[in-house]
């Protein structure tokens, strides 16, 4: 790990133990994905790591650590949350747009919902 992620030694426990036990008990993801994915220690768990999975649970989707924290803010956007707006949208433009099914269906017709994009 340290090979392919040398800048591992500069950072503290603290900030390792809060990333793997999110990674452990949150992402439940396997040891052998980290080994080849070292890099997601280098990650900020609150700007990054956090509100990226939580949006992909949210859109049900389950991703590798690599294809979740690499691309930029805007390609993910455009990937995940652009892709699924349309396609929801899509599905739902045969709704009378006046009376909606649920409330899913009235949020997404107005747009991505707030709670998507926050990091919290």
């Amino acid at each position: 790990m340290a090979v392919r992620f040398p800048s591992i030694f500069n950072y503290s426990t603290e900030n390792l133990q809060s990333k793997f036990d999110y990674l452990k008990h949150e992402i439940k993801s396997s040891d052998k994905e980290l080994l080849s994915f070292p890099q997601y220690f280098g990650y900020s768990l609150d700007k990054r790591i956090c509100p990226r999975h939580k949006c992909l649970v949210k859109l049900g989707l389950s991703l590798p650590l690599h294809e979740m924290l690499t691309p930029n803010d805007d390609e993910f956007a455009m990937k995940f949350l652009y892709a699924e707006c349309v396609s929801d949208r899509m599905m739902r433009s045969k709704m009378d747009s006046a009376q909606y099914k649920s409330e899913e269906a009235k949020v997404l017709a107005h747009g991505i919902p707030e709670d998507l994009l926050s990091s919290s």
